[in-house]
């Protein structure tokens, strides 16, 4: 007859099945966790999982004691973590096999020449304009072609292939692709759809007493990995890629105020390669821009060592004036609001902090506070995700009363 799991056995398997090396570096949410604590997953966070609670009660140190008998966890000397004796995989880049890269390269010259391109990238028009007919870019044109030469150049090609040679042997032909193909003469990728009407994406230029606001989650590089994003190609998850085009996203729009979420960035004074808030901070101080920041902390307030995100808000000068700006550490403020310790320890697993800022209007001296926050991704927990908004908008809503019963919150 085949034996039952025993109970213990069901919780070690269960455990080592969210701790699995793939299972767990494919999880958003435990690879954040992991990141919070020190490489380590709170026993209490994989208690509130819906598995777990069918399988036993939330007593932390007697399900410590349980994974403690697996042999591919560890838990910590105090009993309330655990993490995978194997550590998760490092991502490597992903080697492209030989029969693919056709199809590769094809993909990258249709994304290259579609319809936002021909609408955002100022360079490309450039190209665009030197060698097709007069009227191709204008809505409804067609015509539209690029040099082979200048689709070299571009990084999102050349990643592909070491020289023009080769990329000419890769180029779609007629019969490849039903959006481009190579020029019969073999010096041009011919796009062979009509020219998108542009859209008009900005309102009408806002008056003196109007104001706008753009908020923008980065999606953190110490949060991407292959494995969360498997459809994605690693060179496009880096911050060095993406954070160009960002930038020009947000000078496209130009708002009067940002904010910002999964920011990286490092303690005071460690500027470096990790430190994206303070790269974000010299090129938007380059378009007029003025901000604050916040890390996220831990529990007891004390700050991480290393890199970690945050929040930020950043406002036009020469439209809005800072008054004040407050810091909420949404662990810390909701374990204060705990009446037991068994509360405690659970709404104060997170890090999550919320940046409360106010500003002046230049323009009509009416004052408003700006709220940029980033609440917890475990979506089977949504009380906790209620908890820190209300903590976090009780906070904005404190400091606006204080600047009188006229200012408004805006997040």
């Amino acid at each position: 007859a085949v034996r039952k799991m025993s109970l213990v056995e069901k919780i070690c398997a269960q455990v080592e099945w969210y701790l699995d090396p793939e299972n767990y570096a494919a999880d958003r949410f435990l690879f954040e966790q992991a990141r919070d604590h020190s490489g380590w997953v709170p026993i209490a966070t994989l208690l509130s999982f819906p598995r777990m609670r069918k399988l036993c009660h939330p007593q932390v140190g007697a399900v410590a004691h349980v994974l403690s008998l697996s042999p591919k966890l560890q838990v910590s000397v105090d009993k309330t973590m655990v993490r995978p004796l194997v550590s998760p995989p490092a991502s490597p880049a992903r080697e492209l096999s030989p029969e693919g890269l056709r199809k590769k390269v094809k993909a990258a010259i249709e994304k290259l020449l579609n319809d936002a391109s021909l609408i955002f990238d100022r360079e490309l028009q450039a190209a665009i304009e030197k060698v097709s007919p007069p009227m191709a870019l204008a809505p409804g044109g067609f015509g539209v072609k690029v040099p082979v030469a200048e689709i070299a150049k571009r990084p999102q090609i050349r990643r592909f292939v070491a020289s023009d040679a080769e990329l000419l042997c890769l180029l779609p032909r007629d019969d490849e692709s039903s959006f481009v193909r190579l020029s019969p003469d073999g010096l041009f990728i011919e796009r062979l759809s009509l020219t998108p009407e542009v859209r008009h994406l900005m309102p009408e230029r806002p008056t003196k007493m109007d104001f706008s606001l753009l908020s923008f989650n980065l999606l953190a590089e110490m949060l991407t990995t292959c494995e969360q994003f498997p459809a994605i190609e690693p060179h496009v998850l880096a911050w060095s890629y993406r954070r160009e085009l960002i930038l020009k996203e947000l000078s496209y729009h130009r708002p009067s105020i940002i904010c910002l979420q999964e920011l990286q960035g490092t303690p005071a004074g460690g500027a470096g390669p990790d430190d994206h808030h303070a790269w974000m901070k010299k090129e938007l101080g380059a378009l007029g821009y003025v901000g604050q920041y916040a890390r996220k902390v831990r529990r007891d307030g004390s700050e991480f060592s290393g890199c970690q995100i945050g929040n930020a808000v950043f406002w036009r000068e020469e439209e809005f004036e800072l008054m004040e700006h407050e810091v909420v550490p949404l662990a810390q403020r909701l374990c204060v609001a705990c009446d037991d310790e068994a509360s405690r320890a659970h709404f104060g697993r997170g890090a999550q902090v919320a940046l409360a800022v106010a500003l002046r209007h230049r323009a009509s001296f009416n004052a408003l506070v700006v709220l940029s926050t980033h609440l917890s991704c475990n979506f089977q927990e949504p009380w906790t995700q209620i908890a820190q908004a209300h903590v976090a908008f009780s906070a904005a809503l404190d400091l606006a009363a204080r600047l009188g019963e006229q200012t408004a919150v805006v997040a």
